[in-house]
């Protein structure tokens, strides 16, 4: 097992693993979470242990309790964050390993913020799996450029150029999740319910 504390006052516990990464994590009161992201290819399930937590996937929104799940399916925006007043402990479990673990050390280890050349390098080893909202993704096959995107649905990008908005598409998106309505329960706790439908 690996500990790693961050400056914001978040502690994950990393179990070792080669085919799945899991990990338990101490959100501390008001932890904003990530921003907004998605992974191309794993699938990440968040279960609550103790506290409360809420999330934003695709669209919607929950509120988790102690007991409650969540899964992320690959290509689905989501964030996460802990507005309340106590500590939240989550589990979360990403199959197959992808670029977390190395990102989440580079986070733990950094003065401040860790380098983007750094996060580029970490996610270029691992196929571009991650990307911020907002931030177009790689075509299939892609080795490196990107190709001129915009935002679509949910911050999603979409394939045809749109001009509407002022915001520039590489802007990363902060979870939205703090002060917003919210679900009491998922509707399918475990299922992965809360994927964009389109």
């Amino acid at each position: 097992m690996t500990v790693l504390h961050f400056a914001d006052g978040q502690v994950i516990t990393i179990e070792e693993s080669t085919t799945t990464l899991a990990f338990s994590a101490v959100l501390p009161p008001g932890h904003v979470g990530p921003p907004a992201h998605r992974h191309r290819f794993e699938t990440e399930t968040f279960t609550v242990e103790d506290g409360r937590l809420q999330m934003r996937i695709g669209r919607r929104r929950y509120e988790l309790a102690p007991g409650q799940s969540l899964v992320v399916p690959p290509g689905t925006t989501h964030c996460f964050a802990n507005p309340f007043d106590e500590p939240a402990r989550i589990r979360t479990v990403e199959s197959p390993v992808g670029p977390l673990q190395p990102l989440l050390r580079a986070q733990a280890g950094a003065v401040g913020r860790p380098s983007l050349l750094q996060l580029a390098e970490i996610n270029a080893a691992h196929h571009w799996s991650f990307t911020l909202s907002g931030c177009p993704t790689l075509p299939s096959g892609s080795s490196g450029g990107y190709s001129p995107r915009s935002r679509g649905r949910d911050d999603e990008p979409s394939a045809t150029p749109s001009f509407r908005s002022r915001t520039p598409e590489w802007v990363p998106v902060a979870c939205p999740a703090v002060g917003r309505p919210f679900a009491s329960a998922p509707p399918a706790l475990g299922t992965g319910a809360g994927r964009d439908e389109r």
